[in-house]
């Protein structure tokens, strides 16, 4: 689905054959005792930091099966993943643009950051295909306000 030209944030299309993984860690630290005795302490949030691996096993870089960016543009897949990246980490409003992704188990839609900063065009197409490619849930003030941190369930011609 393509949003409209004014929502304010892009959603990463996972068209053809994409795997989106969904993860979530918890930050402390575990103090080890003697005799198996330990203890734990919570430093973050009880409900943890949502992460997605994105994995695409097949990335054709020819226009056969082009990816929609706009009404006006179609890019192969490779060039739409890579350009879609080098666009949210320099940004042209902001640096490090959150953009959406939608959980394919349960329909919502959360707002995501790519986590790395570096990468070379074949490095980034590496880790497409090893499922290492990794993006990191982001809050934005007034934008996801739900407990679990997700934009909600939407359905096609809703928008943001």
């Amino acid at each position: 689905m393509l949003l409209a030209l004014d929502s304010p944030y892009e959603e990463l299309q996972l068209l053809g054959d994409f795997g989106l993984v969904e993860g979530i860690e918890f930050e402390g630290f575990r103090h080890q005792m003697s005799a198996g005795f330990y203890r734990s302490i919570l430093t973050g949030a009880r409900s943890g930091n949502r992460f997605f691996q994105l994995t695409y096993k097949v990335l054709p870089d020819s226009n056969n099966s082009p990816i929609q960016r706009d009404e006006a543009t179609l890019e192969a897949r490779a060039t739409y993943l890579w350009e879609f990246f080098c666009r949210h980490k320099t940004g042209y409003v902001e640096i490090d643009r959150p953009f959406f992704v939608t959980d394919i188990a349960t329909g919502k839609r959360f707002l995501v950051i790519f986590e790395d900063w570096i990468f070379q065009r074949e490095l980034f197409r590496t880790r497409l295909y090893s499922s290492q490619l990794k993006v990191r849930y982001a809050r934005v003030p007034g934008v996801n306000t739900l407990d679990d941190g997700s934009l909600g369930v939407f359905t096609s011609g809703q928008e943001i």
